[in-house]
């Protein structure tokens, strides 16, 4: 092989590498982790909504009796 062969494929491979780990760091998850109480303690039975502004999307959970 040419060397500038060599050099586009050495470059096509560094860049493969570095966009594949740019790829994999990207997370479309998130998480949300808390109590809903109120001063009598546990709130069993209730119902949270999140919302996402950004696009408008929305998500309602059903809090488990504890």
């Amino acid at each position: 092989m040419q060397q500038s062969t060599l050099r586009v494929l050495a470059r096509t491979f560094l860049a493969t590498i570095v966009l594949a780990t740019v790829v994999n760091a990207q997370s479309f998850q998130g998480g949300v982790r808390g109590t809903l109480k109120d001063a009598q303690g546990i709130i069993p039975g209730a119902t949270i909504v999140l919302l996402n502004p950004a696009n408008g999307s929305s998500r309602e959970l059903l809090i488990a009796d504890c």
